[in-house]
């Protein structure tokens, strides 16, 4: 199948059974063909659980993700709070 230069979908890995119990890791991957490089970036978004012939996804929380988007978050509004001190600092000398 071929692929675009950017590419979504959602893969599975190996299914792991213990018992009557089946459960299979699922992520989001997203590709990114280049002439010179491939970069592949993968995020977890749940398990497929199988028992007695009966499917059930479940979605899991990419904690790692949240906590980037903290950081992020938190760079910016230290980065406005800083411009906007100095802003007023430069007003107030003048």
């Amino acid at each position: 199948m071929a692929e675009g230069i950017i590419s979504l979908k959602t893969v599975s890995a190996e299914p792991t059974t213990v018992g009557r119990i089946t459960v299979t890791p699922q992520s989001q991957m997203f590709s990114l063909r280049l002439p010179f490089a491939r970069v592949v970036w993968h995020r977890p978004v749940g398990v497929l659980v199988e028992q007695d012939g009966q499917a059930e996804q479940i979605r899991v929380l990419d904690l790692t993700r949240l906590v980037q988007l903290g950081l992020l978050a938190t760079i910016v509004v230290a980065a406005v709070v800083a411009s906007a001190r100095t802003t007023r600092r430069e007003g107030a000398e003048v």
